[in-house]
């Protein structure tokens, strides 16, 4: 009876340990989650199977107002709607459903702005090349997610800025003199 006793405190002290480690490397997720879906509610999510931008986090937005057009989302809880759009400053206008568990980025509307690398060896990221210079990087997540945490950027800060130069792109030089 000893004999189990201490082979169960050896094996109960190493479960302790491990259960100690993966919970302080998951305490950072887990202070700053949505309630719905386990995910920071400051994560940019760059999803590669989302054909729209769509948020849950209206902190992040700005200008949020609800459209004419309705969205209907298709997804792992079924069939959702939202007529509520918002502005992501320097990147454009995007969906804006309060009720969501994340905030989701298209890859395939953010590489129509934006160059975007990926690297499965040097830094395992997917990067956003800004037109500055600047690179934002996803990095997978826990659950296999590729995020960029807006945790320590403040509304007035832009995820994607757009400079005069790049805005005066999209017009002609008649545009440009009037």
């Amino acid at each position: 009876m000893d004999t189990c006793c201490i082979r169960w405190g050896s094996l109960s002290k190493t479960l302790h340990l491990l259960l100690k480690r993966r919970l302080l490397r998951m305490l950072p997720m887990m202070l700053n989650t949505c309630s719905r879906g386990g995910l920071p509610d400051t994560w940019l999510l760059l999803d590669s199977q989302s054909s729209i931008d769509v948020f849950c986090n209206g902190k992040l937005l700005r200008r949020i107002y609800k459209s004419k057009a309705t969205l209907t989302i298709r997804c792992n809880a079924g069939v959702r709607t939202t007529s509520m759009r918002g502005y992501l400053a320097g990147y454009g206008w995007v969906w804006y459903y309060p009720a969501g568990i994340a905030n989701i980025l298209s890859l395939s509307r953010v590489k129509e702005q934006f160059r975007v690398t990926y690297d499965s060896v040097n830094g395992n990221c997917f990067q956003v090349h800004k037109s500055e210079g600047e690179i934002i990087n996803f990095h997978e997540g826990p659950k296999r997610l590729y995020y960029h945490d807006m945790k320590n950027r403040s509304t007035e800060q832009c995820l994607f800025v757009n400079t005069v130069e790049d805005n005066l792109k999209h017009f002609s030089a008649q545009d440009v003199d009037r």
